[in-house]
């Protein structure tokens, strides 16, 4: 990775990081802890103008791509334990109890935990295949950094011998901080750091009997899955068209090895009265 010879302390205090050591990691943790007057962009008021707009055919998109894939960029990989095999939690099997029949009551904990324990109903979220595991660590440092909500895997419906890696990034119906763009970054934090763990996947024995390839990993599908009252809140004139721009722009240093997919998707509530 490229350093700048500048310290990163400004000379009235402020903190800065060249643009050619940008990672997509740094972006979501700053993302997250910036408020408005600081120029935090991910409110409904700011999202659009202060940020999709700009990311849109970003050229510097490319290099936070392949900052964040640098053999030294943090976090580090996870190598084992990726934790596909746990069981429900008391907490979790408490959260199952529950009787709401709208994914819009639900709490993104107990999104996470119906849908995975009730994976294997048809059609509970198509573009994801065959849900494998959830809650799925994929950095070495700490158990709270970079963990997929729901890890999938499956074949293309136009080609069932081309395989690919779903990673499903939830959002309650109630959350009014995290916009689809913020989910798109941390489903693309995911993505490449699922890519970081590649070697050490496949010899993960839950995914060994799946029968995992390396081809699961050249097609990486990024899915945003969320009840109805999510996206009427951040309801935007050609959302995916413009989420994508963003996602072609990594897909020119992943391609042709990776290539990430985009895929929104609305929870149904006829799924949720299991």
């Amino acid at each position: 990775m490229n350093m700048n010879p500048e310290s990163m302390i400004s000379g009235d205090g402020g903190l800065r990081v060249p643009a050619t050591s940008v990672t997509w990691l740094q972006f979501l943790q700053l993302s997250r802890v910036t408020n408005s007057e600081q120029g935090g962009w991910d409110y409904k008021s700011y999202w659009e103008k202060r940020c999709l707009g700009k990311l849109r055919n970003a050229e510097f998109l490319k290099t936070w791509t392949k900052n964040s894939l640098e053999e030294n960029a943090r976090p580090k990989p996870r190598d084992n334990d990726f934790r596909f095999d746990r069981d429900f939690s008391v907490s979790r099997n408490g959260l199952l109890a529950e009787n709401n029949d709208s994914w819009d009551k639900h709490s993104e904990n107990t999104l996470n935990t119906k849908i995975f324990y009730n994976r294997n109903k048809k059609g509970i979220i198509p573009p994801a295949g065959k849900i494998v595991g959830f809650e799925i660590p994929l950095a070495a440092e700490s158990d709270g950094q970079l963990k997929v909500d729901l890890f999938g895997l499956g074949c293309l419906e136009s080609d069932e011998k081309e395989k690919f890696i779903s990673i499903t990034e939830l959002k309650k119906a109630d959350n009014t901080n995290n916009s689809p763009l913020l989910a798109l970054t941390e489903a693309v934090c995911y993505g490449l750091q699922l890519i970081r763990c590649k070697d050490s996947l496949l010899k993960d024995p839950t995914l060994v009997k799946e029968k995992i390839m390396s081809d699961h990993f050249k097609n990486i599908r990024l899915v945003l899955a969320a009840p109805t009252g999510y996206w009427k809140y951040w309801i935007s004139s050609n959302l995916e068209k413009r989420l994508n721009e963003i996602i072609a722009q990594a897909n020119v240093i992943l391609v042709p090895h990776h290539q990430f997919s985009l895929h929104l998707y609305t929870l149904r509530d006829e799924d949720v009265r299991m």
